[in-house]
């Protein structure tokens, strides 16, 4: 079986060294927006809800995600 290379070592260790948010940063990127709470009742548990936050507040601080307009409509 052969491993195909997705990532180069740059993004690799930037993959392995998540990224350390200041209060005021974190305060910005994990705001729970309007929206955001109602798609949040429908999942099947806490765990869901927090992974989901998580996941969206690090693509928005990263800048790796759709506009913002599309996410609008998800």
């Amino acid at each position: 079986m052969r491993i195909i290379d997705i990532l180069d070592q740059e993004e690799m260790k930037e993959f392995e060294s998540p990224p350390i948010f200041s209060y005021q940063q974190r305060k910005v990127f994990f705001d729970v927006p309007g929206w955001l709470k109602i798609k949040l009742q429908g999942l099947a548990s806490p765990v869901n809800d927090v992974g989901l936050v998580i996941q969206l507040g690090y693509f928005k601080s990263s800048g790796r995600f759709f506009s913002s307009t599309l996410l609008n409509h998800f």
